[in-house]
């Protein structure tokens, strides 16, 4: 079935291509429209998502700043109680190095006076055994009191030497220092 157009009048063509021009707009204008709302609808949800993240963001850089507000103020109270901790020690370790030295006077006071005593009876007593002018006996008698002031005066000197010294056990190690213990009390 077919037309031969040789003879046919236009009004008739362009009333046809009319009918299909009229659906053909409708359909392009509602393929433009459902375009353009699927495009406004993504743009208004990443918009959304967008000022959603953006609050978030905002929400979250004022909690970081609470956060770093809180930890510096935890510093800050650290700080101070080390400051106070060092202050306490430096007054510690004038205290203790002022009692170290006040120890020390007394135990060199203790030594000038027991075996600066001792020592001058001691040459006292050798004096008058050097002069031999006294009997026999109490020439004897003299010179055994003169070793038991020696030996009273040189305990006496090794316990203050012991006081002022370092301890043993951290210079020698155990085993040295339980031998030179056991070799001292040997000794006593």
């Amino acid at each position: 079935v077919a037309e031969v157009w040789v003879a046919s009048r236009t009004t008739r063509v362009r009333g046809e291509a009319m009918a299909l021009l009229v659906p053909f707009a409708a359909l392009g204008a509602t393929l433009a429209a459902l375009l353009w709302f699927v495009a406004r609808h993504a743009i208004v949800r990443a918009e959304r998502r967008i000022d959603g993240s953006h609050v978030a963001l905002v929400e979250l850089a004022a909690s970081l700043e609470r956060e770093v507000a809180r930890r510096n103020a935890e510093l800050a109270v650290a700080y101070e109680k080390l400051s106070e901790r060092e202050e306490r020690l430096r007054e510690l370790s004038a205290r203790a190095i002022a009692l170290q030295e006040s120890e020390r006077r007394a135990i060199a006071r203790d030594l000038h006076d027991s075996a600066g005593q001792a020592l001058t009876a001691i040459r006292i007593h050798l004096q008058i055994l050097a002069q031999g002018r006294r009997p026999q006996a109490e020439m004897l008698r003299l010179a055994e009191e003169t070793m038991r002031m020696t030996d009273a005066t040189l305990e006496d000197l090794r316990r203050a030497v012991q006081l002022l010294a370092p301890a043993v056990l951290g210079e020698l190690g155990l085993a040295r220092a339980r031998e030179r213990a056991l070799a001292g009390f040997a000794e006593r």
